[in-house]
């Protein structure tokens, strides 16, 4: 009886111990949990703001690209009437 005793308090010392180490490991894990999770909203705002920033540029440069093909249909037309002219 004596040696299963002393197994059982050898064992519920390592439990114990066992049980206290994932408990820290535990709280180690919820804190990094917390913290990416805060991490992954402000980079989701981020990303909001650069998506905003590129669908404003792309609308930028389609409306440049409309004023450049308006621009050069002016400049043929006028390039084709010197042309014209100096003939």
């Amino acid at each position: 009886f004596a040696a299963f005793k002393q197994f059982c308090d050898d064992t519920t010392v390592e439990k114990k111990r066992a049980i206290e180490e994932a408990n820290g490991k535990i709280e180690m894990l919820k804190a990094d949990i917390e913290k990416y999770t805060a991490t992954a909203a402000k980079l989701t705002i981020e990303i909001a703001d650069h998506d905003e920033d590129i669908s404003v540029w792309t609308d930028d440069q389609k409306a440049a690209t409309r004023v450049r093909e308006i621009e050069k249909a002016d400049y043929d037309a006028l390039h084709q009437d010197y042309s014209e002219s100096v003939d």
